[in-house]
């Protein structure tokens, strides 16, 4: 659909200055689209109760009806029969249900459940990690702005002004504002000496200046916001959980007057096309539903809560998650949605039961509103073991092991796709989209969307036991084994975390896996890392003891590439000036998503 096209687009813009203005415009679409398609739903809802009695099951006299696509699903249940004793109801095709109190049985009610694949909520959350974005090769060299000369001819001024003109485009017009907003200051009285200097000031060649307003900056700036629920036990922290499953919408309804047929006239009250949501509101008298336009009720007292318990004024929402998603052995969190405070609240809600073998959660609420599944991000992480296996000319193939599958990544120029072997009920979950060739941004969100994520956000290290690298040598060695991932095989090494290896030194293991010697099919090297100095160790992953020795037959180079060519085939060689810069491309992004010298 059109908003994920957009998402997508989002991804794949840089974090340059040039592309704010486009950034904030997407932005901007995608939440119109969102809106635009809140109010189709509900548009369509109201036609759906106005209608009811069309539609009424024969066994119940209930309004029974559902429609669904790939990417959202809408079921309504409205209560016609008015029947106490049928307070409870499942729909078919999606499998979501719910049982109300005996005192909304009788009322004019009906259960909205809007299923969405995509979460739309979680964003505005101050919790909410910033959108994975494609990362900039480290080596491309830094853009440096140069003042423009004093012009001396016409021609040369036109020049100087198109040169300048595209960054004022790209640039809001908020971040003009500090030069408007300053102080007025009192003109001095100019004295003939200080006109001279001004004039001869005003000769002077001048570089162009752009004031910004420190207030107009971007998130694009790394700031990382302050978020007032962080030591709230009752909210999610979306650092830490990660959403299973969509989000579902539960509203309870008005159903309005059905149409009446007397003879041939069908008498219909006429309405205006909006759907009027209902609030169950828990008093000390008695539960009343009313119409608000408030999103949020006052909270409950644990008194009055603990009595709407006992009496059974509460609702049981069944929710189920595709079979698709991957949920292993561990706790599950249902969140709700609260509008004041923009985060998922863990509060009223309780009774909870996860049913991992249907894919079903069960609990009790006294509140209507929007519910997702949440589980532990960081399930998978540190990985076990990670390979990059070369299989040829800009072909490669990175396999991981995590606490819970295992996943197998195929790269192809600048595509990629995940591997699976029918049959494999271990890893069933990757079968939807396995075989797919995409790029890397696209093949991170799949994952994602089935419960894998192996894909360490800025703040995994807080709930992830890591071996910590300085950055800038991690980046730098990631983006050497993509340019030469096409001759060369890399591996996980026990020695990188070693008490005696600082975080500035990464080692790792490395593989011909083009030569033709017998001695060189089964041998890998362990090669350490630095930004100082590179070299083949004298130890080898077997080795019983730790020992930082040069190889005998190696030398310090500051580059892999010039240290490969120590000891690697002229077959691996040739590889390297062959391979492709989207290849590299590809594989750098893969492996700077990954993270595996340090989330291992």
């Amino acid at each position: 659909m059109l908003i994920n096209e957009l998402n997508d687009k989002l991804k794949e813009l840089s974090q340059g200055q040039s592309d704010i203005v486009k950034r904030r415009q997407y932005k901007e679409t995608v939440v119109a689209l969102q809106d635009l398609l809140r109010d189709k739903l509900n548009t369509a809802s109201q036609t759906v109760l106005e209608n009811a009695i069309y539609s009424a099951d024969k066994d119940t006299g209930n309004l029974q009806f559902s429609a669904h696509n790939d990417s959202i699903s809408v079921c309504v249940w409205g209560n016609l029969a008015k029947n106490a004793r049928l307070r409870q109801f499942q729909f078919e095709d999606t499998e979501v249900g719910f049982e109300i109190p005996r005192s909304m049985a009788t009322s004019d009610i009906g259960l909205r459940f809007v299923i969405c694949d995509f979460d739309h909520f979680s964003e505005k959350c101050l919790s909410y990690p910033a959108m994975k974005k494609r990362v900039d090769l480290p080596d491309l060299p830094e853009r440096v702005e140069t003042p423009l000369a004093a012009p001396e001819e016409e021609k040369e001024e036109d020049e100087s002004q198109a040169a300048v003109d595209p960054l004022l485009d790209d640039l809001d017009i908020t971040a003009f504002q500090t030069a408007a907003k300053t102080d007025p200051v009192e003109p001095e009285k100019e004295t003939p000496a200080d006109d001279a200097e001004k004039v001869e000031e005003e000769e002077r060649p001048k570089s162009v200046e752009i004031i910004v307003d420190e207030s107009a900056k971007t998130e694009e700036e790394d700031v990382e916001p302050i978020d007032p629920y962080q030591n709230d036990s009752t909210v999610i922290n979306l650092k830490q959980y990660v959403m299973i499953g969509g989000v579902f919408e539960v509203d309870l309804v008005a159903v309005p007057p059905q149409p009446k047929q007397a003879k041939e006239w069908i008498m219909k009250q006429v309405f205006l096309p909006k759907l009027r949501t209902l609030k169950f509101e828990v008093a000390e008298e008695q539960p009343r539903i009313t119409e608000t336009t408030a999103k949020e009720l006052p909270p409950l007292s644990e008194e009055l809560k603990q009595a709407s318990i006992n009496d059974g004024q509460y609702v049981k929402l069944n929710l189920k998650w595709s079979k698709k998603v991957a949920v292993p052995e561990n706790e599950v969190e249902i969140g709700r949605w609260n509008y004041e405070k923009n985060c998922w609240s863990k509060n009223d809600i309780f009774d909870v039961a996860i049913d991992r073998a249907n894919c079903t959660a069960t609990f009790k609420t006294i509140n209507f509103g929007v519910y997702a599944l949440f589980q532990d991000a960081y399930v998978n992480m540190p990985l076990q073991q990670w390979e990059i296996t070369a299989t040829g000319l800009n072909q490669s193939v990175i396999r991981l092991v995590a606490n819970f599958t295992e996943v197998e990544i195929e790269i192809h120029d600048d595509q990629c796709r995940v591997n699976y072997e029918e049959g494999d009920k271990m890893l069933e979950h990757l079968q939807p989209i396995s075989g797919r060739w995409m790029t890397p941004l696209k093949l991170i969100d799949a994952l994602k969307q089935i419960g894998i994520n192996l894909f360490p956000e800025k703040h995994a290290s807080t709930y992830v036991s890591i071996c910590e690298k300085d950055e800038d040598i991690e980046s730098l060695v990631y983006l050497q084994m993509a340019m030469t991932a096409s001759a060369i095989s890399y591996s996980f090494s026990q020695f990188n975390g070693n008490e005696n290896v600082d975080k500035s030194t990464v080692i790792i293991q490395c593989h011909d896996n083009v030569s033709t010697k017998a001695e060189d099919i089964n041998e890998w090297s362990l090669i350490s890392l630095s930004n100082s100095q590179m070299y083949r160790m004298k130890i080898y992953e077997d080795s019983e003891e730790f020992s930082p020795d040069m190889h005998e037959h190696s030398e310090i180079h500051f580059d892999m590439k010039h240290l490969l060519n120590d000891f690697v085939s002229k077959e691996a060689k040739d590889l390297f000036d062959k391979t492709s810069p989207l290849f590299i491309d590809t594989v750098f992004q893969l492996l700077n998503s990954m993270k595996l010298i340090t989330f291992s």
